[in-house]
């Protein structure tokens, strides 16, 4: 009989180690060791390894040899998700999604599954967190929108279509007759024999509606027929029924609660999470199956789990946003197939993620102005947001001043303040400084420093910037004024979005529209001259004289 193997692995980088130790030789972290058992398999259960080939080629092959076709990418049906995607899934790869608890993982996901069963193709959903009859209740809930446009729609031709109940993925409209584009088109011909003039525009619109309720049944009976849900924990049984549907997208939710019953750990634990990843990615890369994997979050907000996962996958996304707000932010860490400076934007309404645009999440530089406030054309991957930054100022204690960031850099904001209070002569060191990007943005870049540091001088001077303002600039330790990257994308955002003044160093080569007034500067003390008095008429304090 063989021994059982016994190893200790690394709960923070995943390194498999002989022996207990106190301390991880390979990433220095205390305590992380945890002890493996390798059983013997359960009969009649193979363990998955046994089960996936993940022999990739037979033969090593010179460069010039393998052919270089395109793959097409297949696209989700979420423009917004194919975007930080880099345009859509390639086939065999595999994709880690990771957020936040309620953030919206799995809405998204299900959503995007829905586009592409619509077009066709058949897609499974695994879920080890969900019952069936939960994910049925969720999709009832993301399909209401379409529910009530088709009972909108023909509320005039049948009030049993009105006092129907709301439908499901499962029988959305399967208790409705489905009605043919012939059949639409013939009672739309017999009305208009019968009806004068301007009733004829009422029939051809109740035609055209019909049409699309049409269409939309077509979809739903599509829906019902490629969409997959499969309520299981067990990995072994979850890739079987990847092979035998062999689906076009097989989604597993989540890779923390998924298990293989040969491994004697908790589902979670390091050797769980690293031999159900290497199994599922073998899946994918031998069968072309597009794999989506969910992955819970650690309170720091990073991927919990080895940073093995990271590494064996091809794609890893970040589902970002504060819960107090509606917006969304899907970002790529790692992309082995496009760019990782895209990003997708959604709100979170009652019925599902939605698509915004830029111009959804942008300040509006036309308010009036307040102390303490001030825009910033920032980048979000390849586009510019307009942010509005927030700085409030407090009488604290000297030595002890609290500085707290929400939304921009702690580190870098305590760097401005002492720039400000150094080569600005602003008195800072007795008062809790506080800083914010409104709307629930992340501008953590260091063209936003000029429009930080403004905010904070505005908030303790009591004044406030011009109308149609916004400011552009790294400032460095000496107070000077650095050029940034992207200036044509800013000034182009900023000149959209109504602001009629933009602030940019003076070193920085710009071209703007005539409607956008530039003012150079070049040291931060000349950016205070750009403050005006506050419309009270009430200044609380001061520079001080360097």
């Amino acid at each position: 009989m063989a021994k059982e193997r016994v190893s200790y692995l690394c709960g923070a980088c995943g390194a498999n180690h002989a022996k207990w130790l106190g301390k991880c030789p390979d990433c220095g972290t205390w305590d992380s060791l945890q002890r493996f058992v390798e059983a013997k398999p359960t009969p009649g259960m193979l363990p998955v390894s046994v089960h996936v080939d993940t022999e990739l080629t037979s033969e090593a092959q010179p460069l010039g040899e393998i052919q270089a076709s395109l793959i097409p990418r297949i696209a989700s049906g979420v423009a917004e998700f194919d975007r930080v995607l880099g345009g859509g899934f390639v086939p065999g790869s595999v994709v880690l999604l990771g957020g936040d608890p309620g953030i919206g993982k799995s809405t998204l996901l299900l959503q995007a599954l829905a586009a592409l069963a619509d077009g066709g193709s058949t897609v499974l959903y695994a879920s080890s967190e969900e019952s069936a009859h939960q994910l049925r209740l969720r999709a009832e809930r993301l399909e209401t929108t379409t529910t009530t446009a088709t009972k909108t729609a023909a509320h005039g031709a049948s009030q049993a279509q009105t006092n129907a109940p709301t439908s499901s993925f499962e029988n959305s409209l399967s208790q409705t007759s489905l009605t043919t584009s012939t059949d639409a088109q013939e009672e739309t011909t017999s009305s208009h024999a019968h009806n004068t003039a301007p009733n004829d525009l009422l029939q051809i619109d109740s035609g055209a509606r019909q049409t699309s309720i049409t269409m939309r049944r077509a979809q739903n009976i599509a829906r019902e027929k490629n969409l997959w849900i499969h309520a299981q924990s067990n990995l072994a049984r979850i890739i079987e029924q990847a092979r035998k549907l062999n689906p076009t997208v097989l989604v597993v939710d989540s890779i923390q609660l998924v298990h293989r019953v040969d491994i004697d750990a908790v589902p979670g634990s390091v050797s769980q999470l690293r031999r159900c990843a290497l199994d599922l990615v073998a899946l994918a890369k031998t069968t072309g199956i597009i794999v989506v994997i969910v992955g819970h979050v650690t309170k720091d907000g990073l991927l919990a789990g080895p940073r093995l996962l990271e590494h064996l996958v091809d794609v890893v996304l970040s589902f970002e946003g504060d819960r107090h707000y509606a917006h969304r932010v899907v970002r790529a860490a790692k992309n082995r197939f496009g760019s990782t400076l895209e990003v997708g934007l959604f709100e979170m309404t009652s019925l599902g993620l939605r698509q915004v645009d830029e111009s959804a999440l942008a300040a509006d530089p036309s308010l009036a102005p307040r102390p303490g406030s001030v825009c910033v054309p920032t980048m979000a991957g390849t586009r510019c947001l307009l942010a509005e930054v927030q700085a409030l100022t407090a009488t604290g204690l000297v030595g002890a001043a609290k500085r707290k960031a929400s939304g921009v850099d702690a580190s870098r904001l305590a760097m401005l303040i002492a720039v400000l209070e150094q080569h600005g002569g602003l008195r800072l060191g007795d008062q809790d400084v506080y800083a914010a990007a409104a709307g629930g943005l992340k501008v953590f870049e260091p063209a936003a420093d000029l429009a930080i540091s403004l905010a904070v001088a505005g908030a303790r001077l009591g004044r406030t910037v011009p109308d149609g303002f916004a400011a552009i600039g790294e400032i460095g330790l000496s107070g000077q004024l650095r050029p940034v990257s992207q200036m044509h994308e800013r000034i182009a955002a900023a000149a959209r979005r109504g602001v009629t003044r933009l602030v940019v160093p003076a070193s920085q080569k710009v071209q703007a529209p005539k409607s956008l007034e530039i003012i150079k500067i070049e040291h931060i003390s000349e950016a205070f001259e750009l403050l005006t008095p506050n419309p009270t008429g009430r200044i609380r304090a001061k520079p001080a004289r360097a």
